[in-house]
């Protein structure tokens, strides 16, 4: 599946054609990112050229540990992750989505994947650097090409 920041690109339409069969059962949690264990805000597409769910996901540094509990720095400083499975339920970490650099910065957070006529778009917030309080300055990233 090749993309731009907000613009995937598929050959093929969107078919709903590969689901786990009804009695598998997903664990909990449903995926646990290998490198930092902080998968966060899911969004979840079937590419149909692939046959493969993708899940892209804000990959939170969650195994950091600070000194200071208030300091936010372990949600800052990674690329949005991506995971693959063939059925919904077996998922398998693939690295992280590279988007061109003029268009994000250290941190990504919250990616959401919509389809429509052939398209995948991707929406995701740009965080300008780490912080370690709450309320640093961050942007929804529009298309970039």
């Amino acid at each position: 599946m090749k993309f731009l920041l907000a613009t995937l690109a598929a050959a093929v339409p969107l078919a709903f054609t590969s689901w786990a069969n009804a009695g598998d059962i997903a664990p909990k949690p449903l995926y646990r990112d290998p490198v930092f264990d902080g998968a966060a805000d899911v969004s979840i597409v079937y590419d149909r050229a692939a046959k493969l769910w993708k899940m892209f996901y804000t990959n939170r540094r969650a195994t950091m540990k600070l000194p200071d509990p208030q300091d936010v720095e372990w949600v800052h400083g990674t690329a949005i992750g991506i995971a693959t499975s063939k059925d919904g339920v077996h998922w398998r970490y693939q690295g992280t989505a590279d988007f061109p650099k003029a268009c994000t910065d250290v941190t990504s957070w919250a990616p959401d994947v919509l389809y429509e006529n052939g398209t995948y778009h991707m929406w995701l917030t740009v965080v300008p650097g780490i912080f370690h309080r709450w309320g640093g300055p961050g942007r929804t990233a529009a298309l970039c090409t």
